[in-house]
């Protein structure tokens, strides 16, 4: 299990999704009018609000995967057993909740103005729906991610990430496809990849343990501790990335909300561009910290730094500088481009600064310790939080983006050090 070999998938897997993400979703300004694109916006940000309600548990199941689940422990069976029940529940109340507040969202919150109420509502359904579901399927993601069969991981996201956007782009241009028909797809295909992903899993265990589902309250209280912290981490994180981009979403009109979609989805991808030398460290480092001396450990972490700070830094900066002509090549629309160009600068800068943050959570997760994490994030969302909000609503994008991009750099420089 190399993890050259694991890296090389990641970066195919994770930088294919990411490219045909950033390549397909501003296309659809050009098949759905801005309004509809700016319920894509919205969806993408209700993903990954609710993704949160994963509590940690699926960081749990990495970590365990990666210490545990290579000698087929039925302690780990019972792990994952719990909570792929912990799971589904998740996925049903989530479905069921949306479906109740879906009309209070489209009436109250989300400020639509030429799209028919009901068949907003109907699409705020189906987003539910597809929102448990892949919160399901990030458990077993996390399983094959901790178990390192990431070459397998990542066929499943390509293929998932083709039936996501270039085919769902391709049905937006030949056929009557709506903005309503279109979630409903994407809800069909969550449902696809949660089946293969389940069974990616479950023929790597052992026969007599595959379909053995107990609910075991020991297993789940060894790992709460753990859980909580990644969890509180998570809310916390998310807050830190994405509050600005939550009031932004009941503040400006939907087509202006889209063309923001647009801006933090490119600076988002400078952050997941990381993503596969992550993907691939953590396991490695989880286990060499478990079984190895420090030797190995450092030599691995020092390495994956340095490919880190190298693959990210002339992406970043090529985005902030050139963002008025790839914002036209991505989306056809001039006036998306003149309007993101000017905060995508800053928002570039500071995805960079915050990539190269990541460091100093890799170390303490691996040791299984988020507690100075945990405090240092806190004293960030403290400082932050109100100066966002108050900018978000009465100055607008732009001064948002700087302060964001300055809060990130203040981060880098007081946590690097």
């Amino acid at each position: 299990m190399s993890v050259r070999r694991n890296s090389l998938a990641n970066v195919m897997g994770v930088g294919y999704s990411s490219v045909v993400a950033l390549l397909v979703i501003p296309r659809y300004l050009t098949q759905l009018e801005a309004e509809a694109f700016g319920l894509i916006g919205f969806f993408v940000l209700a993903q990954g609000w609710l993704a949160l309600l994963d509590m940690g548990f699926s960081q749990v199941v990495t970590r365990a995967a990666a210490i545990h689940g290579h000698d087929a422990s039925p302690q780990f069976r019972r792990l994952l057993g719990s909570i792929e029940i912990l799971f589904a529940s998740l996925a049903m109340v989530i479905a069921l909740v949306g479906y109740g507040v879906a009309p209070l969202l489209a009436a109250s919150w989300l400020q639509v103005t030429s799209l028919d109420p009901d068949a907003v509502v109907r699409s705020l359904e189906f987003m539910a729906v597809a929102i448990g579901l892949r919160l399901w399927v990030a458990l077993y993601k996390s399983c094959l991610q901790g178990l390192e069969l990431q070459v397998r991981l990542n066929v499943l996201n390509v293929a998932a990430a083709t039936l996501r956007y270039p085919c769902s782009l391709l049905l937006l241009c030949i056929t009557d496809m709506d903005y309503e028909e279109f979630f409903l797809y994407q809800a069909g295909v969550v449902l696809i990849e949660l089946l293969v992903a389940m069974v990616l899993v479950y023929a790597v265990l052992p026969v007599a343990q595959r379909w053995r589902l107990a609910f075991s309250s020991v297993e789940l209280r060894k790992v709460l501790p753990f859980a909580l912290s990644v969890a509180y981490v998570s809310a916390v994180s998310a807050l830190v990335v994405q509050v600005d981009r939550m009031v932004f979403s009941g503040v400006l009109p939907l087509a202006e909300f889209g063309y923001l979609t647009t801006v933090t989805l490119i600076a988002t991808g400078i952050v997941q561009l990381g993503g596969p030398v992550v993907q691939a460290l953590i396991p490695r480092l989880t286990a060499l910290h478990a079984r190895e001396g420090d030797d190995a450990f450092r030599r691995m972490y020092l390495d994956g730094s340095e490919a880190l700070a190298i693959l990210i830094a002339p992406i970043a900066v090529t985005i902030a500088f050139f963002g008025m002509p790839l914002l036209t090549l991505w989306t056809g629309d001039a006036e998306a481009a003149r309007w993101g160009a000017p905060p995508l600068f800053w928002y570039a800068l500071g995805s960079l600064s915050m990539t190269y943050a990541t460091g100093p959570y890799l170390l303490q997760y691996v040791r299984g310790d988020l507690r100075l994490h945990t405090w240092f994030l806190s004293a960030v969302l403290l400082l932050q939080t109100p100066v966002l909000v108050l900018l978000a609503i009465y100055h607008g994008v732009l001064l948002v983006a700087i302060a964001w991009c300055l809060f990130r750099v203040v981060d880098l420089l007081l946590w690097g050090a």
